[in-house]
């Protein structure tokens, strides 16, 4: 329920038409983001990934662009940030790295990569 939840309040979020602040800005992909990860926990937790194996790990690497998305939305809605600057983007590097160890991961084969899931829960 709280994926759903998620995605309608991000479609609320794009219907309504108003001057959108940067704290406005931040809060879209932030739900968004958080329904992406609920979504990726139900897959583990829920074991749709035996069904559906492409969707495994899909939460893993979104975990960590929750703590700068937050970080930057309360800084934006305090009035410590005015504008969005290029070096904000430092905050996105772990995600970033993560994000380019664990795609060769994401893009494997459904039957590859349910072996190797597999192999590392039998450890």
């Amino acid at each position: 329920t709280g994926v759903v939840l998620g995605v309608c309040a991000v479609g609320f979020m794009l219907i309504k038409r108003r001057v959108r602040t940067t704290a406005d800005r931040l809060l879209l992909p932030l739900v968004a983001l958080l329904s992406v990860y609920a979504f990726g926990e139900a897959v583990e937790v829920e074991r749709w990934w035996e069904r559906f194996p492409h969707l495994y790990g899909l939460g893993g690497a979104f975990a960590l662009l929750l703590p700068p998305l937050l970080y930057l939305w309360m800084a934006a809605a305090t009035g410590r940030l005015k504008r969005f600057r290029l070096l904000h983007l430092l905050h996105f590097v772990p995600f970033a790295q993560d994000f380019a160890f664990t795609t060769p991961f994401l893009l494997l084969p459904s039957n590859e990569k349910l072996e190797k899931i597999s192999e590392v829960l039998s450890w």
